[in-house]
């Protein structure tokens, strides 16, 4: 939760009521139904898709309120999105399996698979807490740097990088000082495992923050392939290390 308002508050320019009625029924429904009706997983899925589903079809309404219904499709433009938003998907999908791939790993192949992966999914869990803050702090870089020449780009990706690292290494301090007394308390003394996994990750996480402030800047720049094959060679790496 302290994550999240960090998030909302270094986006504070793209923040809306709609996404704030999602995250305050998101957490309603997750009190409901896991805490007062004991749905457990089961309350936590259908708590966090209706969120979703309430800020889409939210979203929907809002564009056919003020643009009134769509035009037909211009398929030039369409042809252009879809090339820019697949190159986009495939970077999204390589970052993605580079961050959890290494659990399935984990199951398959350490002893005691199963409980490994769970002690260790809770480590690479609160470790990407951090990344809250660069994907934030993209959010706003991105059509910063689409609307700026080269010299201010430049200068706005080198100024958000600090800042980014500024933030993400006070909050990874704070973790790693705090995770010895956060896991027993929320998870259990079965998970205790997970602290020292937590305090090796989190270095690796500020780094990555860094490179999530990159992914804005070359999406922006009209390089979304720039941020695909960075991410496949790191893909790569992630299953030859593990």
């Amino acid at each position: 939760l302290f994550m999240q308002v960090l998030s909302a508050v270094l986006r504070v320019k793209e923040i809306n009521t709609v996404e704030v009625a999602a995250v305050l029924v998101n957490l309603s429904l997750l009190i409901l139904l896991v805490a007062v009706f004991d749905m457990g997983i089961g309350g936590a899925v259908v708590a966090s898709a209706s969120s979703e589903i309430l800020i889409a079809s939210a979203f929907l309404l809002m564009v056919l309120y003020y643009y009134g219904r769509p035009e037909r499709p211009n398929s030039t433009l369409l042809g252009a999105s879809l090339r820019f938003g697949i190159k986009s998907h495939f970077s999204n999908v390589m970052r993605h399996l580079s961050l959890r791939l290494d659990a399935f790993l984990v199951t398959a192949l350490a002893v005691e698979g199963i409980k490994a992966t769970g002690v260790y999914s809770i480590a690479t869990s609160i470790a990407e807490l951090l990344l809250f803050v660069p994907q934030s702090i993209r959010l706003s870089l991105f059509p910063m740097v689409a609307a700026s020449d080269a010299g201010e780009a430049n200068r706005l990706t080198s100024q958000a990088c600090r800042h980014t690292m500024f933030l993400t290494v006070g909050c990874g301090v704070a973790i790693v000082i705090l995770a010895a007394f956060v896991v027993p308390f929320v998870y259990g003394q079965k998970f205790v495992g997970a602290v020292l996994p937590i305090v090796i990750l989190v270095p690796g996480t500020v780094m990555l923050s860094q490179a999530h402030v990159f992914y804005g800047d070359l999406t922006g720049r009209g390089k979304p392939e720039a941020t695909a094959i960075s991410a496949l060679l790191s893909l790569i790496v992630t299953v030859i290390l593990d």
